[in-house]
């Protein structure tokens, strides 16, 4: 039952304080607002807030005057609130923090406790409000940089897709000019076959300029493959120059560390049969294995980066189907990403919130990246609160090729929004209950005295 001693009017303007705290701009603007504002309340003589261990007065000199202080705990926590007590009677502390800290209190120079009691449950509504308001704009902070974090991870990524591109490509040209001075290696190879029949080593016939270069001490024409080259039988090329003669396939053979006569690491042998032998084209493909392993490390950097960012980093196709996730995805949504990848984005969104966010992506491009908080489905089915950051990536006809994203966990952020929605209902609804008793009240007592009125004592 509500407490008679209740003004209406005064809890109007609590309501009209918790509704202004969220559209002050920040802690010295709610100090400010908050010390004339409660000192119209029973009881209090004035207010002031205290975050982080400091006061924030409006009014500096009437806290020198009452010598207020704002003494910091050890280790704040939920459970160990940021402002300790003062042996000081006249004072009185409101906690302000959420469920995962403590922010700080209001103090409030109090002269009459009793007219104050009625009033302390509203008080404790506005710390929680002046908490969850901080925190939130905290949380939005975060996830700024979150997501201008996530851009520049994006563009350094572009960035070096584009300058390995180039390289590459640069390379390549660098590559086909020096073939086009430099002819590759070639010979051509006789069979030699021994008394069963079976191949058992190889003669020259013929050698270009550039395989003759190789051997400056031998004419090869006419020379034994295996009395130069005995290493060949441990490379696997003796055995893959018999099975050409035998089926006819060409094959294609790379062999690091090349024979002892060649300065290369990796080469790459084209071997096709002619008659009763081979052909065997050597070329040099050493620098196209150190472009591979130079692009191969900076994807292995960008993953490893990827994998142990605190949010979730994820790659789509243009239809929206997960290609890539980080391993953060573990932590925060307990999947692993083997259990995503190849699914549709769409199958872990909440049916509720499914229209709202291909509304919100829908209209999404390369240059207005789309933001949307919805529910993510867990592995365990429960869902989870996370905001959403995704950019459409185009190729250079301006077709959507892949769509880069982000997850950042906001659930703690939506239950406290939930809760205090609920907890400022209830404030509403018991104020209309008040304020509805208080107006039956007025009519009650003009009735009364219309019926004296009317009615005079004998």
């Amino acid at each position: 039952m509500p407490d008679s001693s209740l003004s209406a009017e005064v809890l109007g303007k609590l309501i009209v304080v918790l509704q202004t705290l969220d559209v002050l701009t920040d802690a010295e603007a709610m100090a400010a607002f908050l010390q004339p504002a409660l000192s119209e309340i029973p009881g209090i003589t004035t207010a002031f807030l205290c975050l982080y261990g400091e006061i924030l007065p409006a009014d500096h000199t009437a806290a020198d005057t009452l010598a207020l202080r704002c003494p910091k705990a050890d280790s704040p926590s939920v459970s160990s609130p940021l402002c300790q007590g003062q042996d000081r009677p006249d004072l009185h502390l409101v906690a302000i923090r959420t469920p995962r800290k403590a922010l700080g209190c209001l103090q409030m120079v109090v002269h009459d406790t009793a007219q104050l009691e009625a009033y302390k449950p509203f008080l404790v509504n506005i710390g929680h409000m002046i908490a969850t308001v901080l925190e939130n704009r905290e949380i939005d902070r975060s996830l700024a940089e979150a997501n201008a974090q996530l851009n520049g991870l994006v563009n350094e990524l572009e960035d070096r897709v584009q300058d390995r591109t180039r390289e590459l490509e640069t390379a390549e040209e660098r590559y086909r000019t020096t073939l086009a001075t430099l002819p590759d290696a070639i010979s051509a190879l006789r069979a030699v076959r021994g008394e069963t029949g079976d191949v058992v080593d190889f003669e020259w016939t013929y050698a270009n300029p550039a395989e003759a270069t190789w051997h400056p001490a031998a004419s090869l024409v006419g020379t034994r493959l295996l009395g130069i080259h005995p290493e060949y039988r441990d490379l696997g090329l003796f055995d893959a120059f018999c099975r050409v003669v035998e089926t006819g396939e060409e094959r294609l053979m790379e062999v690091q560390h090349a024979p002892g006569h060649l300065s290369t690491t990796f080469a790459e042998y084209r071997i096709s049969r002619l008659d009763d032998g081979v052909v065997a084209v050597l070329r040099d493909v050493t620098d196209r294995h150190a472009s591979a392993q130079m692009l191969a490390e900076s994807k292995e950097r960008y993953q490893l980066l990827a994998e142990n960012a605190s949010d979730v980093v994820m790659l789509l196709t243009p239809g929206w189907s997960l290609e890539w996730v980080s391993e953060s995805v573990t932590d925060v949504l307990g999947w692993s990403p083997p259990d995503l990848i190849g699914h549709a984005f769409r199958e872990f969104i909440h049916p509720d919130d499914l229209a709202r966010f291909l509304r919100v992506t829908g209209t999404a491009g390369p240059e207005n990246p789309a933001r949307v908080e919805f529910r993510f489905r867990r592995s365990d089915g429960t869902p989870h609160w996370v905001a959403c950051r995704t950019r459409v990536r185009v190729d250079e006809s301006g077709a959507p090729v892949a769509v880069v994203g982000g997850l950042v966990d906001v659930a703690d952020r939506k239950a406290t929004e939930v809760r205090e929605q609920e907890r400022l209902a209830e404030l509403e609804l018991f104020q209309r209950l008040t304020v509805g008793r208080e107006l039956k009240m007025i009519e009650l007592k003009k009735e009364i005295e219309s019926l004296t009125k009317d009615n005079p004592p004998a």
